[in-house]
């Protein structure tokens, strides 16, 4: 019975789990509760909560705010891939070249 039980906490537990982008840093606000946010990094979440009492994620600025200034039903736009310097290609490059 403890098995059953430990399997289907297992299966819930995935199933709420936040997907990140690999190779991303970002934070992204839960989809439940508007106090609390994913950090992403390395294709890796964890949890964390806004702080301060009186401040909510903000899900148009991607960080904790003020509650007063916090729109909780606004939804984030999507993430832009992250654009590769000049100097990262030369550096790519110059590694292929070697």
């Amino acid at each position: 019975m403890i098995k059953i039980v430990c399997l289907l906490f297992g299966i819930i537990a995935c199933s709420f789990a936040f997907d990140c982008i690999t190779n991303e840093e970002y934070d992204w606000p839960d989809s439940t509760n508007c106090r609390y946010y994913h950090h992403c990094k390395d294709g890796k979440a964890t949890d964390h909560s806004c702080l301060v009492l009186l401040k909510k994620f903000n899900p148009e600025k991607l960080k904790c705010d003020w509650a007063w200034k916090v729109n909780c039903e606004a939804v984030p736009q999507k993430l832009e891939p992250k654009k590769e310097t000049s100097a990262a290609r030369e550096t790519s490059k110059s590694s292929k070249t070697k």
